[in-house]
């Protein structure tokens, strides 16, 4: 190769390590884990007698050692989908593949004690040389704690994870914990703790690996990182010792590489707990659940009315050109209202939990907190159709003129459906507790309890590529490029912008279907002058 080459080789190399700094620098700067009551009240939602605290614990050497022994799993997800990674009923042989258990007396095990489907789940002390022998039922022992583990697998290539499970927990409150995690080396596991009781119901949690909490007041994003590990964590004091403790079912765990919305802009929430959101054509409607009120502001925020909601939990909002639609997650009503809070008439919903609201020129939409399901209703009430939702904690819904669009609250995911049910697009949630939802038109408008702000956000279709082998994106195609190439070649965690333009083929420069090491020599190439640069590279649009 010639000196020129050379030099184009350093000099790039430079710029991606200041890139890849720069990318490091930006991603310490999160935003803080919801509060303990905003916590409480989405998931007291689903069952009033449990507790949920961000949660960080060290796995003992011994368990991080054999789970650390094992190569990552890769699957790839193609660009806009998900992939399931892995999924466990429990109704096989049980561990296999990438999941592992602490030794000892007590162990998680496959048990046909209780199932959320099937016959079978995963008992949190079950297993071992005593656990094995317990009858269903038994209180489970004093200072026991078990592990349950899977992986590690592979997010390089993903902008996108989550696990989601069912559990059926009955501890003693604030003293005995099941816990479900996530790490990225291992050892140090943070996600969240739960206690109390699900009242011998099977309740669907997720947590999203684009925002694990850390327990100090910050989130970490999984993503983009070769080896990532997921665990189930059950422990008890020396006191109060209840039957049966914890039991998991239906785990899966996918990855994606999904669309991601630009913030066009924000502003704070007039209350504190936002929720459910509707534009009437010129103004949003807002409402809170701590205030118990029912906001009109201006698309930049500032509030032009406001009157007491009907209900003392407003969740969703709907517009129909006349009036307001209101559901309540108390009263499990849906009111409709003048523009002053006057109730013209309200119904029962066909859930038990109501939070999402949408007008679609005909009729409602509703989703539910309790129960997974989406109904389209007419004024009065009556079911004109459902189907299941997806995800597993459902809020407020929009209505975009053909597409339906729902915010999953855990997964961290807005789903745009068909009417239907059919998935049609993921999108990321801009931040970490995304309630209200609503579309104006052109753009998406989205509120969340976490930060407490109303997002404006333009959902358009991702850009085709600037140049082929432009891969960062800055109107260039050179050394700089052909580095980040061989970066994401060999594992290497790149800024998601980048990793974004790799995935949509823009690095593609020899057209084979794949973006590696051969693409960058090609960049390399025509970034030196030499004659046999192929004349795709630097074509506008892309490569094709």
């Amino acid at each position: 190769m010639t000196l020129k080459a050379f030099v184009a080789i350093g000099t790039g190399l430079f710029l991606l390590v200041a890139l890849l700094n720069l990318a490091a620098a930006q991603s310490e700067s999160k935003p803080a884990p919801a509060t303990a009551a905003a916590v409480a009240d989405i998931e007291g939602s689903k069952t009033p007698q449990i507790t949920k605290v961000p949660v960080h614990v060290q796995f003992p050497a011994s368990l991080a050692k054999a789970i650390r022994a094992r190569p990552s799993q890769k699957i790839t997800a193609p660009p806009g989908s998900l992939v399931t990674i892995t999924s466990e009923n429990f109704e096989g042989t049980f561990p296999s593949g990438l999941w592992t258990l602490n030794s000892g007396d007590y162990t998680w095990a496959k048990r046909n004690c209780a199932a959320q489907a099937g016959s079978f789940s995963a008992w949190a002390v079950g297993g071992g040389a005593i656990g094995s022998t317990l009858a269903c039922g038994t209180v489970y022992p004093h200072s026991v704690s078990t592990i349950m583990a899977y992986g590690p697998f592979d997010l390089s290539d993903a902008n996108w994870a989550a696990f989601s499970f069912f559990i059926s927990l009955n501890s003693e409150g604030s003293f005995d914990f099941f816990d479900f995690l996530a790490s990225d080396d291992g050892i140090n596991f943070s996600g969240y703790a739960l206690s109390g009781s699900t009242g011998g119901q099977w309740i669907p949690f997720a947590l999203a690996l684009t925002a694990v909490p850390t327990g100090s007041g910050a989130f970490e994003n999984f993503t983009g990182k070769d080896s990532v590990w997921i665990a189930f964590a059950f422990s008890s004091d020396n006191s109060v010792n209840l039957p049966n403790g914890a039991f998991v079912d239906d785990v899966v765990l996918q990855k994606g590489m999904v669309n991601v919305p630009t913030i066009v802009s924000s502003f704070s929430s007039p209350g504190p707990s936002p929720r459910g959101l509707a534009f009437d054509g010129s103004n949003l409607w807002c409402s809170d659940a701590t205030n118990d009120r029912i906001y009109r502001l201006t698309t930049t925020g500032s509030v032009v009315s406001s009157f007491a909601s009907p209900g003392s939990i407003p969740t969703g909002l709907a517009w129909d050109g006349t009036n307001l639609w209101n559901a309540d997650a108390n009263t499990d009503r849906i009111y409709r209202l003048s523009t002053t809070g006057t109730v013209l008439s309200s119904f029962s919903t066909p859930g038990s939990i109501a939070y999402g609201l949408a007008w679609d020129g005909i009729g409602l939409w509703n989703s539910d907190g309790g129960v997974p399901t989406i109904w389209k209703l007419n004024t009065t009430g009556g079911i004109i159709s459902s189907f299941s939702a997806p995800g597993t904690f459902h809020f407020d819904l929009a209505w975009d003129g053909q597409s339906l669009w729902l915010a999953d609250a855990e997964a961290l995911l807005f789903y745009r459906m068909d009417t239907a049910g059919n998935v049609l697009d993921y999108y990321l949630a801009p931040a970490t507790f995304p309630t209200g939802l609503e579309w104006d038109g052109t753009n998406l408008w989205a509120a969340d309890l976490n930060t407490d702000l109303i997002y404006n956000l333009s959902v358009a279709p991702p850009a085709t590529c600037t140049f082929c082998g432009d891969v960062n994106v800055d109107g260039l195609v050179n050394s700089t490029d052909a580095l980040i190439i061989l970066a994401f070649d060999v594992g290497q965690q790149i800024p998601p912008a980048f990793l974004d333009a790799i995935n949509r083929g823009c690095g593609d420069v020899n057209l084979d279907g794949a973006t590696n090491s051969t693409d960058a020599l090609i960049i390399l190439t025509c970034d030196a002058g030499l004659p046999q640069c192929p004349p795709n590279v630097g074509k506008p649009g892309g490569c094709q």
